[in-house]
């Protein structure tokens, strides 16, 4: 994007078409453009002028932010909102309560917080093994963990 607005800016400075063909806009355009300036929204404050404005499309441009969201394809739901998790803590196990009903627990281990196990919402759990650093098995059972 800065490579573009870059070469735009260098092509019009070493274009061969002088600037004396443009001329700046008037005060009551400028005024137009944004009625919060203007005299109880009507009178132009630089030339006393009535300036009467008109909306008749707005078009919402690109925009590049980024942020949390709800909806699933078209509709609102509750469960892929990622504001809706909870996180309790427990001594030196963390439990992380997601939308959707799934609990992972999580247990401290060298200043660091690492998976144990996942309940999901149907009553599975999912256990998680480690040597060390390394992740040693993933053991996929019910919650009773037969």
């Amino acid at each position: 994007m800065r490579l573009l607005l870059f070469l735009a800016l260098a092509f019009r400075l070493f274009a061969k078409t002088p600037f004396e063909d443009t001329f700046p806009s008037s005060a009551e355009e400028i005024a137009s453009l944004k009625n919060h300036l203007l005299i109880e929204g009507y009178v132009s404050p630089l030339s006393g002028q009535l300036v009467i404005t008109e909306s008749d499309l707005v078009v919402k441009g690109a925009s590049d932010s980024f942020g949390f969201s709800n909806l699933r394809g078209e509709e609102p739901d509750s469960r892929v909102d990622l504001r809706n998790i909870t996180l309790e803590f427990s001594g030196s196990q963390l439990v992380a309560c997601w939308p959707d009903g799934t609990k992972r627990l999580y247990s401290k281990w060298n200043h660091l917080y690492r998976l144990d196990k996942e309940i999901t919402p149907n009553s599975q759990a999912v256990r998680y093994e480690y040597d060390n650093y390394t992740l040693k098995k993933i053991i996929a059972c019910d919650v009773s963990e037969k």
